[in-house]
């Protein structure tokens, strides 16, 4: 390898990989506009995702006042049963607690035993200053006459609550006269929006029935400390706690008249109420409104509850939530809009719901979320059984315009989706997480960004005469078994069907698919064995081609060889600067400059050395009396300076005779050296070397004059130059010639 082809090596290299990287980027950002065009979660700057961000302020600080709140719930409940309301001051938390009787406590019975902490306000409104506490066996019933509102202290000096354990809380409003229950911050005179220190809720452990009433900015961080809450009942609390910790003081006389169960209420006659005649248990909430809540409405253990023309907005996490251990629920006519996060979620260990004539939108992530996966895959602390949980019912819904995905049915088994509508989102219906024997049939998907309806995960599902609109993807099957029979797409951008991964026994018959893209049906990347494939027309399907199939040959890696060695060898082709270069030594009289030096350390260098002022050669004998050269550089030939003994010729001999022109005789030095180019020993001068600054204080040489021996030698050939110097002064003339940048006259040279 040249020396020139060694320097720009490491230059091609660069190339080469600049190439590559050019290469790469614009397959990156084709594959990245293509298959990431729009995020999965909802945009931060949205409503949902701030309220959102708010619920989970202070984490440590808010779980610490849920679990202040179970124990508070604990130690109100005296070890001793009392049959007349009481107050207790657990952990200095006020707390009115409403024994068990026949007769339900009305509106009128609370304002009387809690004179002083239901304060009616200037607008017509109640403000709530104590915890109520709803004890086993007891009612509290409020109906009613005119709209009532009640607002329930909560502020940074601590919250209120009505809760019931054991018992049970009715809420009767009316369409004219409404119940409307939030909380207020007395410092801010508005609902309390802060949840750092708590806020004000309803739960229910036990029943919960209630009509015609608004719920408001309640709750905080738990399902049972949300907002509107329907849980399981507890099993009586065993407490250390006698009756004379109803006052809080045990020295008091009226503690001690608490512990022989006299009354530890302001004196005053109950007013007289209805028999409450409903012995049932089970929850019902319709015709009302929840509004701003940690969580929306919280059920969980109860059996049978039932949720009907009732709107849930703006929660600050989820928004209907079936939480373990909800069997028979109904779910009906409820529309859930704008949560932070899911709209109607029925988790694990819920069974045998069914849930028509939903309106789900706008919400941050996922419209309605069934998930039916076991409690536990194996051995478990709690024993849980491994068996899934399903007979889950969604239809005649709309599920538009949410965050992630219309519907998803995480796990279970026996859930049917049925004649509902799903529009906008990243996908329209999933079914994942090894779901089985689901039932997909009669829905409409539109609009979807990228799948209207996929299959992933292990799941078995059935397809039934769905018809997906405007979707990327119109169903995509990934690692999963789906049998689509009688199905339909239109206005699908990409493929109407695609099976990837290991999808034996999945099944296509019967399907209509109309749209354009790629292919009607792709099964390119399926492992394993093909789906079957019956029946399909596709005689609406417009071939074309689209962003993901040019990605798809980009990123093939015998594509991504090929453009690397394209890019290769366009580099090593690539003209250079100066001239192509070739591998042959050059002509060192053609090169500008005179004869090119060897590069030094090289063999060349060493095997003939370039000989200037500063390196002379060493002497082949003594030589006397050596004196310094100065060289000069000229352009023209005639005025070229030589360091070489010259003299005119003689005088002509006829003293008559025209004078003749002298030509003088060249001799070379003894010290004159020889020229290499690196390639070969090719006579010439070397190029004289700029003189030291020593050099220009010493004499200029002069030529010394002729003895009468070389007088005679040169009067024997007048006019006439030998062979040698000769040939020595041309290729000296044309070596020269070549350092001037103007072009050189060009000269016939005769008898060469």
């Amino acid at each position: 390898m040249s020396a020139d082809l060694r320097r720009t090596t490491p230059r091609r290299v660069i190339s080469v990989l600049a190439g590559l990287g050019v290469v790469a980027g614009m397959v990156t950002a084709v594959g990245v506009s293509g298959v990431i065009a729009q995020p999965l979660a909802a945009d931060p700057k949205t409503e949902p995702a701030q309220a959102s961000k708010a619920a989970r302020v202070a984490p440590q600080r808010q779980a610490e006042l849920v679990a202040d709140e179970d124990r508070r719930v604990t130690r109100a409940l005296l070890k001793q049963k009392l049959t007349k309301p009481y107050r207790a001051q657990p952990d200095g938390q006020m707390t009115l607690v409403l024994t068990a009787r026949r007769k339900p406590y009305s509106w009128d019975d609370l304002r009387q035993l809690s004179a002083e902490n239901l304060v009616p306000q200037a607008d017509g409104s109640f403000l709530l200053r104590e915890h109520i506490l709803v004890g086993p066996g007891a009612t509290l019933s409020i109906s009613p006459r005119r709209p009532l509102k009640l607002r329930m202290s909560s502020g940074p000096e601590g919250f209120t609550s009505i809760v019931t354990e054991g018992g049970r809380i009715r809420l009767n409003g009316t369409a004219t006269a409404p119940i409307s229950i939030s909380s207020w911050d007395e410092t801010q005179g508005k609902p309390d929006l802060k949840l750092s220190d708590g806020r004000a809720y309803v739960r229910a452990s036990g029943q919960m029935v209630v009509t015609n009433s608004k719920f408001g900015r309640l709750g905080f961080w738990s399902g049972r400390t949300g907002g509107v809450a329907v849980v399981s009942a507890s099993t009586l609390p065993t407490t250390g706690l006698t009756g004379s910790a109803a006052t809080g003081v045990t020295d008091e006389p009226v503690a001690k008249r608490a512990a022989s169960h006299t009354d530890v209420l302001p004196a005053g006659k109950l007013p007289a109420t209805l028999l409450d005649e409903s012995g049932s248990y089970a929850s019902s909430i319709r015709d009302s409104s929840m509004t701003g809540n940690a969580f929306g409405l919280f059920i969980s253990g109860s059996s049978g509850p039932q949720v009907s023309d009732t709107v849930i907005s703006k929660s600050l996490v989820d928004g209907l939530v079936l939480h373990r251990n909800v069997d028979a629920a109904t779910i009906t006519g409820v529309t859930v809009q704008e949560s932070a996060l899911d709209g109607v979620v029925i988790n694990r260990n819920v069974e045998g719901t069914v849930m028509t004539r939903l309106d789900v939108r706008r919400n941050g992530r996922d419209g309605v979320v069934i998930t039916g996966s076991p409690l536990a895959d194996g051995p478990s602390p709690s024993g849980a059984s491994t068996r899934p949980f399903g007979n889950n019912v969604l239809s005649t819904s709309k599920s538009s315009d949410n965050g992630r995905i219309g519907v998803h049915v995480a796990g279970g088994a026996a859930l049917t989706v049925l004649g509902n509508t799903v529009s906008g989102g990243h996908s329209g219906i999933v079914v994942s997480d090894a779901a089985q024997d689901v039932q997909l049939n009669s829905n409409t998907v539109k609009d979807s960004l990228v799948n209207g309806i996929q299959v992933r995960d292990d799941s078995t599902v059935e397809l039934t005469s769905n018809n997906v609109i405007g979707a990327a993807t119109g169903v995509h099957v990934r690692d999963a078994v789906a049998k689509l029979r009688d199905n339909s797409t239109s206005g699908v951008t990409l493929h109407a069907f695609t099976f990837v991964g290991a999808v034996a026994g999945s099944v296509a018959d019967g399907n209509q698919l109309r749209g354009s893209g790629t292919s009607a049906i792709d099964t390119v990347r399926v492992s394993g064995d093909q789906p079957e494939l019956l029946g399909t027309d596709d005689s609406g399907w417009s071939r074309t081609v689209t962003k993901d199939s040019l990605l798809g040959i980009l990123l093939h890696p015998l594509t991504m060889v090929w453009i690397g060695v394209g890019v290769l060898l366009l580099s090593m082709s690539r003209p250079r600067r100066g001239g192509t270069r070739t591998p042959y030594p050059a002509d060192p009289l053609l090169v500008r400059g005179g004869p090119r030096k060897p590069i030094a350390g090289s063999p060349q260098e060493r095997e003939n050395p370039v000989h200037t002022n500063e390196n002379p050669p060493e002497p082949a004998g003594p030589q006397p009396h050596p004196r310094p050269v100065r060289t000069t550089r000229v352009n023209a030939p005639a005025k070229v300076s030589l360091p070489t003994r010259a003299t005119p010729q003689v005088r002509p001999a006829d003293d008559h005779a025209a004078p003749r022109r002298t030509v003088p005789t060249l001799q070379p030095r003894r010290n004159q050296t020889r020229q290499t180019n690196g390639f070969g020993d090719h006579p010439g001068y070397a190029e004289p070397e700029p003189p030291v600054a020593a050099e220009w204080h010493q004499p200029v040489s002069r030529p010394r004059r002729p003895s009468e021996e070389e007088r005679d030698g040169w009067e024997k050939q007048p006019g006439e130059l030998t062979p040698a110097a000769g040939h020595t002064m041309i290729d000296l003339a044309i070596a020269e010639s070549r350092q001037n940048p103007e072009p050189p006259r060009r000269r016939r040279v005769v008898g060469r």
